[in-house]
């Protein structure tokens, strides 16, 4: 029981210090976004429109579902649907103080674990491209750390333009649940559910 408990504990702690994180890579050959826990998670391929689970290098092919199961949707008539949707966004907005400082807590929780960009490109007028290198050697002048960043390589036969980005943004996990726990202890729980499910104001519970 002890060991259970040790490996639940131990298990816990390595949740609690990962981090969400979301990466963004920007290629000529392709354009992918990954978010998940960690090295683990979901990335998405935008050009061949195709979802992998990744876990750290491993990459397994999400399969979409052969057959759709048809069934008729219990669903609410749209204009009701309108209703319960715009009494919940009036009833969110009472705590917009709330939420606001949710959101900047978050902002600020996040990290920047990667940014780099790199511009291959240059207009049909070769003077054009020489001025837009000056105006990049003048700034790298002056912030001489974004050099690091960022880079523009002219292309000095014509107008072409290839661009690159790697960006990767990440949040501690138990920041996320902190800030996220005190927002729910600042709403209304029970009046949003009566709202979300559409239950008449003064409706007694059953």
């Amino acid at each position: 029981m002890l060991y259970l408990l040790a490996i639940l504990l131990i298990v816990l702690a390595l949740l609690l210090i990962s981090k969400i994180r979301i990466k963004a890579i920007i290629k000529p050959d392709g354009k992918t976004l990954f978010v998940g826990l960690g090295h683990i998670g979901t990335e998405y391929d935008f050009i061949s429109k195709k979802s992998v689970f990744k876990i750290f290098k491993l990459k397994i092919k999400l399969r979409k579902k052969i057959e759709k199961i048809k069934k008729t949707p219990k669903t609410k008539p749209k204009a009701k649907k309108k209703k319960i949707t715009w009494n919940f966004i009036k009833q969110m907005a009472k705590h917009s103080q709330a939420i606001w400082q949710y959101l900047s807590s978050l902002v600020k929780s996040v990290t920047i674990e990667k940014l780099e960009g790199k511009i291959v490109g240059g207009f049909e007028r070769p003077d054009l491209t020489g001025i837009m290198f000056g105006y990049y050697q003048a700034t790298m002048a002056i912030a001489p750390q974004i050099s690091k960043r960022f880079q523009f390589v002219p292309d000095w036969q014509g107008n072409s333009w290839q661009a690159t980005l790697q960006a990767s943004l990440a949040i501690p996990f138990y920041k996320f649940m902190f800030h996220t726990l005190s927002l729910i202890l600042k709403l209304p729980l029970r009046e949003l559910l009566k709202v979300a499910i559409g239950k008449k104001k003064g409706a007694q519970d059953d």
